[in-house]
């Protein structure tokens, strides 16, 4: 498909690997953080767990991008998987921890992000 007119055939292999890719990535790294939150969930560290969760949101989006598919449909399918599947294992502490993280990193990618939009919109006036 690259340097010649796009055919069906080329779009619709693009499409599969974009989405079932990044799905199947998504979907494989819940699976990974469960099985190693369970361990980790016997140190009795909650820091470790919520290392561990975000490490595995911050990781299938980047392989996946690596591996070109889509990085946005791993994370939704990991936080998916992760609400239905991953969530009970965590301690109640890094249940807690996790909240507290999450709203900061939030927060601080908020104010960010309009502070940036409002230097690149200063450009315009």
């Amino acid at each position: 498909c690259p340097g010649s007119s796009p055919s069906a055939g080329c779009i619709a292999t693009k499409f599969i690997q974009l989405a079932c890719g990044g799905a199947g990535l998504g979907l494989l790294a819940a699976i990974i953080v469960q099985l190693w939150v369970q361990q980790a969930r016997f140190l009795h560290q909650s820091s470790l767990e919520i290392t561990i969760v975000l490490l595995g949101v911050y990781g299938s989006f980047f392989v996946a991008e690596l591996l070109h598919c889509s990085g946005v449909l791993a994370v939704v399918v990991y936080g998916i998987v992760f609400s239905a599947r991953v969530w009970p294992f965590l301690s109640e502490e890094a249940q807690h921890a996790k909240h507290a993280v999450l709203n900061t990193v939030s927060y601080l990618c908020d104010k960010i992000l309009f502070f940036i939009a409002g230097m690149i919109s200063l450009r315009f006036i």
